[in-house]
């Protein structure tokens, strides 16, 4: 994967993992602000891609996620990449401070779209960078299921949210 494809890959995943729950909070907002760095796109852009997620949501609601998941599955990422965009969709579910079952299960599907083990997972993330307990997320769970998602949710575009 050439780097702006991982950029905007890199990106795409901070949005579904924000939007996976139904709630676009301030502090992923910022998050992603944070890591604008990681994404390694010009600000015009990434807010230009965001928009276009929000639009592809609204418009596509789960089904937006599922592609996603798809795209990450035949993404060829190697080890390093997958888990260097695991450590940005943890950063991200911690972001607003609150984790939701929705996120967990949202990263278990990742995770198995990623065909990372638990010791690959675990070797990301040591406690100093994630204030969230990895062994949390590596809990054995169903993840064959649907994952859920509320009717009629809209997103407002980016360019209204971001700074």
């Amino acid at each position: 994967i050439y780097s702006m494809e991982l950029s905007e890959l890199y990106l795409k995943t901070a949005f579904a993992v924000m939007a996976c729950d139904g709630d676009i909070a301030q502090e992923e907002i910022e998050m992603v602000q944070k890591l604008e760095v990681a994404f390694d796109l010009d600000a015009n852009h990434r807010k230009e891609l965001l928009d276009s997620y929000v639009e592809l949501i609204n418009e596509k609601g789960l089904d937006f996620l599922k592609e996603y998941l798809a795209q990450l599955e035949s993404s060829n990422l190697n080890l390093e990449q997958a888990q260097h965009l695991l450590l940005l969709v943890l950063k991200m579910i911690e972001a607003d401070g609150v984790v939701q079952y929705s996120e967990i299960k949202f990263f278990k599907k990742i995770r198995l779209a990623l065909g990372l083990s638990d010791d690959e997972i675990i070797e990301i993330s040591p406690q100093q960078v994630l204030e969230i307990d990895i062994e949390d997320f590596l809990l054995p769970d169903n993840v064959e299921g649907e994952l859920e998602w509320r009717e009629n949710i809209q997103f407002d575009k980016f360019t209204s949210l971001l700074i």
